[in-house]
């Protein structure tokens, strides 16, 4: 599931991203930033009183393009300062999957959570 779940996301992304790309790339002074954090941890346990097992994993990314192009201004070749344009990609996941069994029964549960952002901005 998480690598049906993790190939959403990479379809989700890759759209938007090959026009980020696309934009970047008419610019003069270009400037991109990556960032992966992840963290997963698998367990289990089991003694005289029952057993558990389960995996806990958590991921988060950021992408940010930034385009600046310094003022063109044609006004009596007067500089018009710097304009900054750009936009910023993110998501983050957290997954918490487990099983116990013991004398007084036993529980599975499925914990999911998915966020993303996106945000074009223009300074100037």
């Amino acid at each position: 599931m998480r690598s049906v779940r993790r190939g959403m996301v990479a379809a989700a992304l890759a759209f938007p991203l090959a026009f980020g790309f696309a934009g970047v790339a008419t610019a003069g002074e270009k400037e991109v930033e990556a960032y992966w954090a992840e963290y997963e941890a698998n367990y289990a346990f089991a003694g005289s009183f029952g057993a558990a097992a389960g995996d806990v994993s958590s991921g988060a990314g950021l992408i940010d393009f930034k385009d600046k192009d310094k003022g063109k201004g044609h006004d009596n070749g007067k500089d018009h300062g710097d304009k900054s344009y750009g936009q910023k990609y993110g998501w983050s996941e957290y997954e918490n999957k487990g099983a116990a069994a013991g004398f007084f029964g036993a529980g599975a549960w499925g914990i999911d959570a998915d966020s993303g952002y996106f945000k074009f901005f223009k300074k100037g």
